[in-house]
């Protein structure tokens, strides 16, 4: 068995794989990775990890991060990176970019992954990861308007919304949850009509609210960061 950690902005997401079989999912604070991998009782053989932090600024033992791959831009991996500034590329992505053609092989694929930011990445069917964009998150776009106006206040996100907000907190809401999901609409419109056979797959923690809201065929995969990163710590020991 193996473990794949994944650290991201907010929390690490920590995953037991069997193979490519995943066995067990857990999410942890960033305080208390090591902790929460003990208590699954769990025994594994190698671990990978994936993290848009600074490793030295986490709460993680010498001895836990010297038994285990650091996924940086130096990794080998099964894709050909096509990107200027590779050591500057979130490890998130990449992750992303190995899960979403070992899912879909031999499929022209946008990765569209919705957290703290949206980011979305583009891999063609032989392999090749050819870079992407980087926007604001919904909570983000909502803490924006709070932190550099004086008067908007910050309010709870709702997936319910209209076209037209009668209150200063419909407003915000509105606006952020049309501006978030008619920007990814264009980007899945602009990729389909690029690549008509190719696939658009979405992943991050805020992917079941874009599930139902968008018109265009995707596929949701809340576990695609993981699933690449072993992945990848499966062909580094082949």
């Amino acid at each position: 068995m193996d473990l794949a950690i994944d650290i991201g902005n907010t929390r690490a997401k920590i995953a037991f794989f069997e193979g490519r079989e995943l066995i067990k999912y857990l999410v942890s604070s960033h305080k208390h990775i090591e902790r929460t991998i003990q208590e699954a009782k769990l025994e594994y053989d190698d671990c990978i990890i994936s993290s848009t932090k600074d490793i030295s600024s986490l709460d993680l033992k010498e001895e836990f991060l010297e038994m285990s791959l650091i996924l940086d831009h130096k990794t080998p991996l099964p894709i050909k990176l096509n990107y200027n500034t590779p050591e500057t590329l979130g490890m998130d992505r990449i992750a992303n970019a190995v899960g979403a053609i070992s899912e879909f092989p031999n499929t022209d694929l946008m990765i569209v992954d919705i957290g703290t930011c949206i980011t979305y990445d583009f891999i063609t069917k032989e392999k090749e990861f050819l870079g992407g964009n980087i926007s604001p998150g919904f909570h983000l776009r909502i803490r924006a308007m709070n932190s550099y106006t004086d008067k908007l206040p910050l309010i709870d996100l709702s997936e319910e919304h209209t076209f037209i907000g009668t209150s200063t907190e419909e407003a915000l809401n509105n606006g952020v949850m049309i501006g978030c999901i008619s920007e990814v609409e264009h980007y899945c419109d602009t990729f389909l009509e690029m690549y008509e056979e190719g696939k658009i797959v979405i992943t991050g923690g805020d992917t079941e609210i874009f599930a139902k809201a968008l018109k265009n065929s995707i596929f949701a995969n809340l576990f695609l960061t993981l699933r690449g990163s072993n992945e990848i710590l499966l062909y580094n020991k082949s």
